[in-house]
């Protein structure tokens, strides 16, 4: 299907996006909040729209892996994907560490956030605009399988 229908692979390019924009637009939201920005922002908003950033990250999942499975066998090599993979694992594991401390807070409270979840948040901005990034360089080093 993907081979023989022109449309759905670009189809599944804009899916991968607006998984993307979940996950990291969320991430970024939250990594601010973690900063201060803004302090009437209530963590108890990111409790609700976790379930969004798991949405985008099903619809990444899915359609990653179809993108992958097109060429499988040239793209696992790549270094830009190995790259982005790891970014990808370490931004979830950063994630998952920052909501941790983000759910224990007082959803209500005008929180000023410990140094350590402040650096984790960093490192998990920085995790998922690296995966951005190496999974740009993707299309540049490897041809479309089209």
């Amino acid at each position: 299907f993907l081979a023989s229908d022109p449309y759905a692979y670009p189809a599944l390019l804009c899916l991968h996006a607006i998984g993307m924009a979940g996950v990291v637009g969320l991430v970024w939201v939250m990594s601010a909040r973690v900063f201060g920005y803004p302090k009437g922002l209530s963590t108890g908003t990111f409790e609700r729209l976790s379930t969004l950033a798991l949405w985008g990250f099903a619809i990444n999942t899915l359609s990653g892996l179809l993108i992958f499975s097109t060429e499988a066998t040239r793209v696992i090599v790549n270094l830009e994907f190995q790259l982005k993979m790891a970014c990808v694992l370490f931004g979830g594991i950063a994630v998952w560490l920052m909501l941790r401390t983000v759910r224990k807070a007082d959803p209500e409270a005008a929180l000023d956030f410990p140094l350590a979840v402040k650096i984790v948040a960093a490192l998990a901005s920085a995790a998922w605009l690296l995966a951005i990034i190496f999974g740009r360089q993707i299309a540049y080093t490897i041809k479309p399988p089209f």
